[in-house]
């Protein structure tokens, strides 16, 4: 697996990022998401850290899933790499 940059924009297979047990338990109306970013495109990237684990975006991650499975959409979605507190080694 490459290394990733902070802060660039790539484009990530989906199946690449990992998407461990989060917070937020209702996503809304993936539905309507996934119709906008047909329409629309995904105006703003989801967000993961160095690790490919998702940082921000579940719910943009999910309509682009579902769009690559309903679609044949694209099977990469635009991610910025992020910082988060998992990266950071404090040495003594």
């Amino acid at each position: 697996m490459e290394a990733l940059d902070v802060k660039q924009l790539y484009s990530i297979p989906i199946e690449a990022i990992a998407i461990e047990d989060r917070d937020r338990k209702d996503y809304g109306e993936v539905d309507e998401l996934a119709l906008d970013i047909r329409e629309n495109g995904l105006i703003q990237p989801i967000s993961i850290n160095q690790e490919r684990r998702l940082v921000a975006g579940g719910r943009r991650l999910r309509a682009w899933i579902l769009n690559n499975k309903e679609y044949g959409g694209p099977s990469e979605i635009p991610c910025f790499v992020t910082f988060t507190g998992d990266e950071i080694e404090i040495k003594v």
